[in-house]
């Protein structure tokens, strides 16, 4: 019984349960494609947020792209619902993408169980029948 509550409780402590730690996830952005153009969106951002950076990863090759803005003064804003700028990253059909969108913080917001900072999507792009583009998000 002894080896039982101990191997419980060290199970526990390594996932963090007794400590009371918790990770923060990334909140989900949202990719679709506005004619052969790739929107990204970050639906629960708000406007005082600015974008610090932009990671986009084609799965399978490594580094990817990284865009980083260095000081405040180069930090961009990006109106709601609008498309974040891809910075001429071209995404190719029947690839697959990790996308990490990075942003001020806004002290006003209400804390929450994922990052309203870091927004994050991983999707495929696909051709239609049609030759139309879509994206299916994994």
């Amino acid at each position: 019984m002894l080896r039982v509550s101990s191997l419980l409780f060290l199970t526990l402590s390594l996932v963090g349960c007794f400590s009371g730690y918790r990770p923060i996830m990334p909140a989900q952005a949202e990719a679709f494609f506005v004619g052969d153009t790739l929107c990204l969106t970050t639906p629960e951002r708000t406007e005082k947020q600015k974008l610090i950076g932009i990671s986009m990863e084609k799965r399978g090759e490594s580094p990817g792209f990284r865009k980083f803005f260095k000081n405040q003064d180069e930090y961009l804003t990006v109106k709601k619902d609008t498309c974040i700028p891809t910075f001429g990253y071209k995404f190719e059909t029947g690839s697959a993408y990790n996308v990490v969108i990075y942003f001020t913080t806004d002290a006003e917001r209400v804390k929450s169980d994922v990052s309203l900072k870091n927004y994050s999507i991983s999707f495929v792009i696909w051709e239609k029948s049609d030759k139309s583009k879509q994206i299916s998000v994994y």
